[in-house]
């Protein structure tokens, strides 16, 4: 993986193939996905504070790429 977080559309491509992305899109319609934006909420100083990871943009959970490449149907 690229990211701590999860899976990037980079790290998808080379596990699924760029063939099956279209699939994986509309599959993750309407699914829970994080955005790395190299920042992370400080409560404490109460703003961003720089991260040690990305920025990476959209971030797909682990278990959803699993599903998939299952052919098991969305649980969100």
């Amino acid at each position: 993986m690229s990211c701590k977080y999860g899976w990037t559309e980079y790290d998808i491509i080379q596990v699924i193939g760029e063939d099956r992305l279209n699939d994986f899109y509309q599959w993750m319609r309407g699914q829970t996905i994080m955005v790395c934006t190299g920042k992370i909420w400080d409560r404490s100083a109460k703003n961003y504070v720089p991260d040690d990871c990305g920025p990476h943009g959209v971030i797909y959970h682990r278990h959803d790429i699993m599903r998939f490449q299952m052919g098991l149907p969305v649980i969100d």
